[in-house]
């Protein structure tokens, strides 16, 4: 499956789900990314994206299954959202939450938590987002870009907030 850096909207790998080997896959030979939101990639030549922060991997992506997953560093895989056959959004995630906010006494520093059912912390990362924040600022084109279009984690919450709103009932 082919995955592209977040930030970047290049480096495009060709990541392997099952083991989390990947490699890069040459410019000229993988489709253009477009700037739809990963929440919306399923079906799209490249259905996800990646960042890596403290040399760590995450990725964010539609299986050919139609499952949202969200893949840790560590192999784990969190299964989000699915869209079925009749195209209704069912919530897999069974009380996974990811949480964002600024880390306090750290200025420029963001901690994601992903914890579980039961509210305990199942991963933690701080991580330098203003980069991100940075880059956002100076992007001047004349599409609608989103600070999500730039930070990964920023995109994660965002794709989960805008599926969860869209579920049935």
């Amino acid at each position: 499956m082919l995955l592209y850096r977040h930030h970047t909207s290049g480096d495009v790998i060709d990541f392997a789900q099952a083991s989390g080997h990947w490699r890069y896959v040459e410019e000229d030979r993988h489709p253009s990314v477009s700037a739809l939101s990963v929440a919306y990639r399923r079906g799209d030549p490249i259905p996800g994206t990646y960042t890596v922060e403290d040399q760590r991997m995450y990725c964010m992506y539609w299986t050919p299954e139609n499952v949202l997953v969200l893949h840790m560093p560590d192999q784990r895989r969190h299964a989000l959202f699915r869209r079925g056959a009749d195209e209704e959004l069912q919530d897999l995630r069974q009380g996974l939450r990811v949480e964002l906010a600024a880390t306090p006494g750290r200025s420029g520093y963001n901690t994601l938590r992903i914890s579980g059912a039961d509210g305990h912390a199942i991963h933690q990362l701080t991580y330098h987002a203003l980069p991100y924040a940075l880059l956002y600022g100076a992007d001047f084109s004349y599409n609608d870009r989103i600070l999500a279009d730039w930070d990964f984690f920023e995109g994660l919450k965002d794709a989960i907030e805008d599926l969860a709103d869209r579920l049935p009932g």
